[in-house]
């Protein structure tokens, strides 16, 4: 495996390749690799494993009893998946994790990635911190998902992104496809409601980009 690759991951931030490496060879752990529309875990599999991505991309989407399916998040490369389900009381996965592309995983059991915090305080700082904000980022998730107009939901996301950043241009996440799926609505009504928006000056439309023009029309479209 080539260590560098485990530099982007947010677990092992600030630390060098050699250190990397050093850390893993005193734990156990394995590589997996998955084709693209490959499931990597199922909804209510036992959470026994956190997964980082060395390669590719994976979806994380919700299965509703009636057969519908909302997109959660997307990981890529670098990115932790499982560390919330595996210590949880339930230890049950609560989505659907599916690879988008040919991807490799390295996966950590739950005695070695304790083993693994235990050696080095620099990682359990920064798993925690990966929990703390994937908790931060679901509450923003059910705020975005609680309202029902698509204008709503778009106002919602420019003005939170924009307050994070400070900058009134705001980065459209991957495509319009994958940004209407986060939010749970189509792809033509996403691009047509964009269009009002932009007709009406309150947003100024330049892919991948959003400029917000009216901050406080934008506002008052979230009621």
């Amino acid at each position: 495996m080539v260590f560098s690759t485990l530099t982007s991951c947010r677990l092992f931030e600030g630390l060098a390749e050699a250190e990397i490496e050093k850390l893993l060879t005193s734990v156990h752990y394995k590589v997996a690799r998955y084709e693209k529309d490959q499931p990597v875990f199922h909804l209510m599999d036992d959470a026994d494993h956190v997964a980082i991505i060395l390669q590719g991309s994976i979806q994380a989407q919700k299965i509703f009893p009636s057969g519908k399916a909302m997109q959660v998040t997307v990981g890529r490369c670098g990115d932790m998946l499982g560390q919330a389900a595996m210590f949880s009381v339930q230890r049950k996965c609560p989505v659907e994790l599916t690879a988008l592309e040919p991807s490799e995983l390295l996966m950590l059991d739950r005695e070695n990635m304790l083993k693994l915090l235990h050696a080095d305080v620099r990682l359990l700082d920064a798993f925690l911190s990966e929990l703390a904000t994937a908790t931060f980022q679901l509450q923003w998730r059910i705020e975005l998902l609680s309202y029902s107009g698509i204008q709503q939901k778009i106002a919602f996301y420019l003005l939170s992104q924009s307050m994070q950043s400070g900058d009134p241009v705001v980065q459209i996440p991957s495509s319009i496809t994958k940004w209407a799926l986060s939010m749970n609505v189509s792809r033509p009504s996403l691009h047509r409601e964009l269009k009002e928006l932009e007709d009406q000056g309150l947003i100024a439309v330049s892919s991948p980009h959003i400029t917000i023009q009216d901050s406080q029309a934008l506002r008052r479209i979230l009621g």
